[in-house]
């Protein structure tokens, strides 16, 4: 809204003096020619006439664009009272004043929003978040909400949180090879499974961010991870492979479901420190005995590089407990 009244505001500028400019000459000419004062009156006065005539076509388009975004958010938002869509669409044009999203931008956002079940009231907040986390990640507005609001409720992660979420995204994004874009990515694909896993969202964020981190892309890292923790979830019922697999790490199976089930990163650290003292030629197939081929190769690469994973949780205030010096 303010750029669209900025733009109105120049065009006004530049006519009126263009107005001023024809008038002027008008009365130099005065002296000479009444006629020639009267075309450039006449001609002045046309200047300005076109230019209301645009500002009147830019403030049309501008105004039915606006009815557009707000239809779209009315189909999706139940509002408690009548004046609720008028209200949201005043808050939304404040919006535009604070962050560099157009009106249409951000109403667009909002109807996501509803769309995904956000109550009324979070709404505004919601929008104003989204906007924020896109611009900082070089994403869409309407896809970071719709992406993280997806993470929010796997998570169960409440909306008024849910900037802290983008905080950790950001982190890592900031301090690791892994764009924001990739760790969204990787996320939404693996979050049922960590959930389910005991993992927070923070702790599932540096294991697959490690990962990407290493060159792996978000799709591969995403179902490298839930091999992992599928793995270490269904040990009650291992194969003999896996049986095979955990006697080469020198680990008791039976000990180490127990500490799958009290704490879950405590027991990707101690899996990963186990494969990592193994002789190098025997790391990947013993992974693959115990997590698959198809990913053996992956989780022998986060062994070799636990330091990675580690100050990825580090940074996120996720701790856990080491073997190293």
């Amino acid at each position: 809204m303010a750029s669209v009244l900025s733009r109105i505001q120049i065009i006004m500028e530049a006519n009126t003096a263009r107005y001023n400019n024809e008038l002027r000459r008008a009365r130099e000419n005065s002296s000479t020619s009444f006629g020639q004062m009267g075309k450039s009156a006449t001609k002045a006065a046309a200047v300005v006439g076109t230019a209301l005539a645009g500002m009147g076509a830019l403030s049309l388009k501008t105004a039915m664009s606006f009815e557009t975004s707000m239809a779209e958010i009315d189909k999706t938002v139940d509002f408690a009272s009548s004046n609720g869509l008028a209200n949201m669409r005043k808050e939304l044009q404040a919006l535009t004043t604070q962050i560099p999203q157009t009106f249409e931008e951000l109403a667009a956002v909002t109807a996501t929003g509803g769309q995904l079940g956000i109550a009324e009231k979070d709404l505004v907040h919601f929008t104003e978040v989204m906007a924020k986390m896109g611009v900082a990640f070089d994403i869409p507005a309407q896809q970071a909400a719709d992406s993280m609001a997806k993470i929010a409720n796997v998570f169960q992660i409440p909306i008024e949180n849910i900037d802290r979420l983008g905080d950790a995204i950001n982190t890592l994004s900031n301090n690791t090879p892994a764009t924001a874009a990739q760790l969204i990515d990787s996320l939404q694909r693996v979050g049922g499974v960590a959930k389910v896993f005991g993992l927070s969202e923070d702790a599932t964020l540096g294991l697959t961010g490690a990962l990407i981190a290493m060159g792996k892309p978000a799709e591969v890292a995403s179902t490298a991870v839930n091999s992992l923790l599928t793995s270490f979830s269904t040990l009650d019922n291992a194969t003999k492979s896996q049986l095979i697999g955990f006697e080469q790490l020198g680990l008791n199976i039976d000990d180490f479901s127990k500490l799958v089930a009290t704490d879950g990163k405590q027991a990707i650290i101690t899996y990963l420190e186990a494969i990592n003292k193994l002789e190098q030629s025997k790391r990947i197939g013993t992974n693959a005995l115990i997590i698959g081929k198809e990913f053996g190769d992956d989780i022998t690469m986060l062994a070799g590089s636990v330091g990675v994973l580690e100050n990825n949780w580090e940074m996120l205030g996720e701790t856990v407990n080491t073997t190293k010096d």
